[in-house]
């Protein structure tokens, strides 16, 4: 990690903002070593058609806050970018490994 970056961890919590910011897509939480590449092939599948088209089209963006590591994410704030915007009734985005019914 450069100076840059670990001043950007220090002061904000993510290194890589503003000059330095690398788009990304977390998909999952930690994964265990031996299921790693059964995963990946899994989600590359999933995402082969995104991946392969070659343009992926954004019509929003949601901001979300998680309270705590165990915690799911709730949505702060939908934005939907046609022009307007709307607020999404808060609801929750289940957790990573989560099991809704």
């Amino acid at each position: 990690m450069s100076p840059r970056e670990r001043e950007h961890l220090d002061r904000w919590g993510y290194p890589y903002v503003f000059d330095d910011f690398r788009f990304h897509m977390t998909l999952t939480g930690p994964i265990a070593a031996e299921r790693r590449d059964a995963v990946v092939a899994k989600l590359a599948a999933l995402l082969a058609p995104v991946t392969e088209a070659g343009a992926l089209t954004i019509d929003r963006i949601v901001l979300s806050r998680q309270e705590g590591a165990d915690a799911p994410f709730r949505v702060v704030h939908d934005a939907v970018l046609s022009g307007g915007h709307t607020d999404a009734a808060r609801g929750t985005i289940p957790h990573v490994g989560a099991h809704t019914s």
